[in-house]
């Protein structure tokens, strides 16, 4: 069957990989805040195992569990399969927005950006438009 989508190309191997053990179950914060288990990685890798198998499209439900997801990547430090979960997650995120469908938050932001340069709709020169060469009482390093 040929790939539909471009994480299946890029991280078919990875997906099939997942031994669904349950080790990211016990680090992921959005699976411990709601305790949803389709919200932690082995949920994550079963429901993209059945999109690449043909048996579930990618629809508005399973669109929102692959957006509840942090990329904080405590999945992957603790896979014993080595499975790099975020990167899979923000590929099929990129494919989401390819193919027109992806988080409501998201579509907002693009027809910001396709309009002004930066997601807050305004203008960064005026950032710019400083007083130079004043001297500072404090400098604060960060």
């Amino acid at each position: 069957m040929e790939a539909k989508y471009d994480f299946e190309r890029k991280y078919r191997e990875q997906i099939l990989q997942c031994s669904k053990c349950g080790f990211c179950q016990a680090v992921c914060p959005v699976y411990g805040a709601t305790l949803r288990p389709a919200l932690n990685a082995r949920g994550k890798m079963l429901l993209l195992k059945e999109v690449m198998d043909g048996k579930i499209d990618l629809n508005d439900e399973l669109i929102e569990t692959l957006f509840q997801c942090t990329t904080c990547a405590s999945c992957f430090v603790n896979c014993p399969s080595g499975v790099n979960v975020p990167d899979i997650i923000k590929q099929v995120r990129t494919d989401m927005v390819h193919i027109g469908s992806c988080h409501p938050a998201f579509k907002g932001m693009h027809e910001v950006l396709k309009k002004h340069p930066n997601i807050y709709a305004e203008d960064e020169a005026e950032d710019f438009d400083r007083e130079h060469n004043k001297k500072a009482e404090y400098v604060f390093f960060v």
